[in-house]
């Protein structure tokens, strides 16, 4: 007994000390990144409403938007190269790339693209087609509203403590995952099923979405700071995410052929990421399940395509919000 609760607390320790270092390094590097930009890359640090010229002058120096046409079509052949050979690590690596942008909405020291706001050189691909683009993600703030909305009720503006509720909980799922992982490595099982598997078939990815949902809420976007400090990081998060969710149809599918009924039965009794009401699960579902005719996908294709279906899902949303306010 006391084996194995001493194996237990050092299994836990090591997921603690995992997730910490690499959720640190995260937004740590970011930031060595921001100081190295800053000091070797002389940077534009006004709007460029006031300092159109300077501006002009920068992006003809730097190539600014051609180097953005590059590096989002690298970002989209390594997500296109995991979906098309399987290698889930060359998708996370996209899913990453995406995700840059959001950093630069949360450097308060920063102005357009001083530092990590050179991050969002991978969104002028789309501000050459329109500035409305980037607020093609702002759906994901929906929850973000209602629970303002409904703390707002109690005469208190949550802002900070909603942001930091997401990364805790966030962060706390994730180890959870990562601790469970290292139990069943540790017992050769071939499935994880105990503890918080239980409850979500993809416990550190659920964790991750959760707690960079929240960096990506502290942006100055929703600060109401000056807009030319750096666009809300809407659209990165949830291009991001969804890369992300289809890193986990493939890797389900891949599961299936190795465990087989194993991976099934799991599958049928566990939800995917959230635990929701199963008539809220079947809404949810009902367009995957209209295209592929399928409950879950089972080629990298079909994983393919319901990425890309949600994706024109969401931003279809975002673009009727936008329309609206605009009215």
């Amino acid at each position: 007994m006391q084996n194995k609760i001493f194996r237990l607390s050092g299994l836990f320790l090591l997921a603690v000390i995992f997730s910490t270092g690499l959720m640190f390094a995260f937004t740590e590097l970011p930031r060595l990144a921001d100081q190295w930009l800053q000091t070797n890359i002389e940077t534009p640090h006004s709007d460029p409403a006031y300092d159109a010229v300077r501006h002009e002058l920068f992006f003809d120096a730097y190539a600014i938007s051609l180097i953005g046409f590059i590096c989002l079509g690298v970002i989209l052949f390594f997500i296109i190269l995991g979906f098309a050979t399987h290698k889930t690590g060359w998708a996370l690596a996209g899913s990453v790339g995406l995700f840059l942008p959001v950093f630069a909405t949360f450097a308060h020291s920063m102005f357009y693209l001083a530092g990590l706001g050179l991050f969002n050189v991978i969104l002028f691909p789309f501000l050459d087609i329109s500035l409305a683009l980037v607020d093609l993600g702002k759906v994901v703030l929906v929850p973000y509203w209602i629970l303002i909305w409904l703390l707002g009720l109690f005469n208190w503006y949550a802002h900070d403590f909603i942001v930091y509720a997401f990364m805790l909980i966030g962060a706390f799922i994730f180890i959870l995952g990562v601790f469970t992982w290292f139990q069943t490595r540790y017992s050769k099982t071939n499935v994880a099923t105990s503890w918080i598997y239980r409850y979500s078939r993809h416990p550190q990815y659920l964790g991750w979405i959760i707690w960079s949902y929240g960096l990506m809420l502290y942006g100055p976007s929703l600060n109401q700071m000056k807009r030319s400090w750096g666009w809300n990081g809407t659209l990165p998060w949830l291009l991001s995410t969804l890369v992300i969710i289809g890193i986990c149809l493939l890797e389900e599918i891949k599961m299936q052929k190795k465990a087989g009924k194993t991976c099934r039965v799991y599958r049928n009794r566990t939800p995917f990421l959230v635990p929701l009401p199963a008539l809220l699960n079947k809404i949810i579902s009902a367009p995957m399940r209209l295209v592929i005719r399928k409950q879950h996908p089972e080629t990298k294709k079909q994983a393919g395509v319901v990425v890309a279906l949600y994706a024109i899902i969401f931003m279809g949303l975002s673009l009727f919000w936008v329309d609206l306010a605009c009215q």
